[in-house]
This record gives structure tokens, sequence and C-alpha cells, in this order.
């Protein structure tokens, strides 16, 4: 689908599939069809996301993969071996950057944007507009914004779009069990919405009140058992006093991550959970 859009001359389309459903394998075989229109650019906005893709794109190709990040600098311009994906992260493709590594206007014959509904902030779209020969594919699971800015203005086309329900239905992603835990201490209705979302502002008001975490913590670790737990906060203040209070309820190692974590706290908190060591990892917008 992604393929017969750019063949009607479509510049930029969109693969949306719900979060766990190949997104980075179906776009790594893109990336090989690709790859003899030249170097392909993949661009994304955390480490997280950078290293992933690293791993599944020269897994499943076979092709080099240079990082273009900070003081990381991608092999662009060997005579015979320079890297065939660039994967790169959107905070450091500046313009001014972009000259200076000599990243030429015709140099990407493929440009794929990760958590495409990012894409309408300025950042990317003077990447895509810099690299104006390329073709644009958008990977994401949420093809609707929270602002209600609307994604036409950088894809043009839809190619393909499947379903979590879907996914469900058709045995790739288990059923969700929600549980409603009722806690009376928490009250939120005069929390009002902000694009979409309880404001962050006043949730926050209330989760740092420490009866109320109490009231979520217990229920929670009684249900959790010892399944591997993702819990989101509003703020960083609140996860990580969550995180003490968890640990009055379980002996289970509890961690916590956040805009303000370092680069190895994260990768030892989020390998810990991979890994099994850290059973709770309590997170505010990192896991989003």
């Amino acid at each position: 689908s992604v393929m017969n859009e750019w063949s009607k001359d479509v510049r930029s389309t969109l693969l949306v599939l719900p979060t766990g459903c190949g997104k980075t394998l179906t776009a790594s075989e893109i990336i090989k069809l690709r790859r003899p229109e030249g170097k392909i650019l993949w661009i994304a906005h955390t480490d997280e996301l950078l290293k992933q893709a690293r791993e599944d794109i020269e897994a499943h190709t076979g092709l080099t993969c240079g990082v273009e990040k900070a003081e990381s600098r991608a092999d662009l311009h060997s005579l015979f071996s320079s890297d065939d994906v660039i994967i790169a992260s959107r905070q450091t493709l500046t313009p001014s950057r972009m000259a200076y590594r000599g990243m030429r206007r015709d140099m990407i014959g493929t440009l794929i944007v990760d958590e495409a509904h990012h894409a309408t902030a300025a950042g990317y779209r003077k990447i895509i507009d810099h690299f104006s020969d390329a073709k644009v594919l958008g990977l994401t699971a949420t093809p609707v914004r929270g602002d209600q800015v609307g994604l036409s203005a950088v894809f043009e086309s839809v190619a393909y779009r499947y379903e979590i329900r879907d996914a469900i239905r058709d045995g790739y992603l288990c059923k969700i069990d929600q549980i409603t835990i009722n806690c009376s201490k928490i009250d939120l209705r005069d929390v009002k919405t902000l694009a979409g979302d309880l404001n962050q502002g006043q949730l926050a008001a209330i989760m740092k009140i420490e009866e109320t975490l109490h009231q979520v913590a217990k229920p929670m670790v009684e249900e959790a058992k010892e399944r591997p737990t993702i819990v989101f906060m509003p703020t960083m203040d609140s996860a990580r006093e969550f995180a003490r209070i968890l640990t009055a309820y379980t002996s289970a190692h509890v961690a916590v991550v956040g805009g303000d974590s370092t680069p190895e706290e994260r990768y030892r908190a989020i390998e810990g959970f991979r890994s099994g060591e850290v059973q709770f990892l309590v997170n505010c917008m990192v896991l989003t």
C-alpha cells in the first residue's frame, strides 16, 4: 500500500498500526525495497526509539545504520562503505547541522518519521522540506493529535490503517482486561480537560496528596501480583512520591523515569524492567 501510494506521485504518506503490530519491521521491509533509490533517513525523538530502530533495521535488512545524534556521527560520505541508513534525532538535524555535515537535498531517497503525529512541529517540517527529493513515510499508532492540528499539513494520504480492535480480533495483540479501583479520596469532578486530556496541573495537585497515593498503591500491588507493571504519573514529583509509597506495599524493585532522568538512569530502569529485575516502572512522559 505504501509503495502504491508513492507510485501514484504521492510524496508523503502514513502507515497507521497499533503499538506492538510491527511498524518498525514493516518499515524495514520498505527500506530494503527503497535502498536502490538512495540513502534512508530515519527520524525519531527519543534515545529509546533511536536504539530500537537501529537494532531492528540492521537485524531485518542487513544494511548498515549510522546514528546522527549530538556527538555521534553517521558515515555519510565514504566512497565504498558509507552507511545505508541514517538514524537521527529530530533535535540534532537542525539546518546548521545539516549544512555543516554536507547533507545535500538530494542525498536522501526515503525519509521515515517515527511517531509521525509529532511531524507537524517546525523542527520536523524543516527536515522534510530540506530533503525535497525524498519520499516520506510517517509511522504512527495515533494519527489524531490532542491539539487537533491536522497531519494533512505534512502527509498527503494514509496508505494503510489497521486498528487496535482488528489486531486483538486477529490475535496479534492480547485482549485488554480493564480493572477499576475506586478511591474515596480522589475527586476528579473539578479537573478540566485540555487538548483532549485531563489538565495536568490540576491532576498533579490531586495526585501529590499522600493519602490519595496510598489508596492507589495498595490495590494496584494486589491486582498486579507478579506481573510487570508500568505506572503513568502526571509529574515527576508525583512519580517519585508514588514510587516511594509503593515500597511500603511491595518488596519488588521499583524504578522511576522521567524527562529529568539522565540517559544512564533511563537505560538502567528500562533494561531492568525488560530483564525482570524491576517489576514496577513508574514514569512521567517517557513511555507514552
